[in-house]
């Protein structure tokens, strides 16, 4: 049933601009994985950067 479904969205800035990304999940099961697995995945990738530069952008 597609009114179950829910829409899980990522916007990443990278060197060359903001890239979006649009996850479908079928079931409360489903977003709690993806949202941690993102979530661990972006946290592992944090404690490898040696650098970080921070950026405004305006719409």
């Amino acid at each position: 049933n597609d009114a179950d479904a829910s829409l899980l969205s990522l916007r990443v800035g990278t060197k060359f601009g903001v890239v979006s990304h649009t996850f479908r999940v079928e079931t409360k099961a489903d977003l709690t994985y993806w949202t941690k697995a993102i979530s661990q995945c972006l946290q592992s990738a944090v404690v490898r950067t040696k650098e970080a530069v921070f950026r405004m952008f305006k719409n």
